[in-house]
């Protein structure tokens, strides 16, 4: 019974698997179009930095408060680069976790197809086993309904019954 109603569901649940399937790959698609989108945003902030270069080449009229005033860019940048680079691992490992869960449902969801069949053809052999066994039982119950007439009969004409059920 359970058989025939995963059978007569299956073609139902495959495509709610199907759909899943799709959704959690438009939702990676997404996450790699964003990822893909920052990572142009960090090349074009760190393309349009206002660090004096003279500075960086090793100007020797650059004066101490340049210098200072320039390290202290350099570490605000630097701080800011680490965010953005933990931000971006952080993101890597959730992409990476999903696609993981995508991958193990996509396993789940090939095992169906194998499932399906191996209980199909299970579901064939009982039905095979049955057929065998019913006329067997049949017989035997038809042998215990005519035992029962029987004694049915034996009793309705048994004088102490007669005398008990009155």
């Amino acid at each position: 019974m359970q058989m025939d109603e995963f059978l007569d569901a299956y073609d139902d649940l495959k495509a709610n698997e199907e759909a899943r399937i799709d959704c959690a790959s438009n939702e990676i698609i997404r996450t790699l179009e964003l990822i893909s989108t920052n990572g142009t945003k960090l090349d074009l902030s760190s393309q349009i930095t206002d660090i004096d270069n003279s500075a960086l080449q090793g100007n020797e009229n650059a004066s101490a408060y340049e210098l200072k005033d320039l390290h202290v860019r350099l570490q605000e940048e630097l701080l800011s680069a680490e965010e953005v680079e933990e931000r971006l691992e952080t993101t890597n490992r959730n992409i990476s976790e999903r696609m993981d869960d995508l991958v193990q449902k996509m396993k789940q969801f090939e095992n169906i197809d194998t499932l399906k069949s191996e209980t199909e053809l299970k579901r064939q052999q009982s039905r095979k086993e049955f057929e065998n066994v019913l006329p067997e039982t049949e017989q035997y119950c038809q042998r215990l309904l005519e035992k029962l007439a029987q004694k049915k009969s034996s009793l309705e004409n048994s004088d102490e019954y007669i005398k008990v059920s009155n």
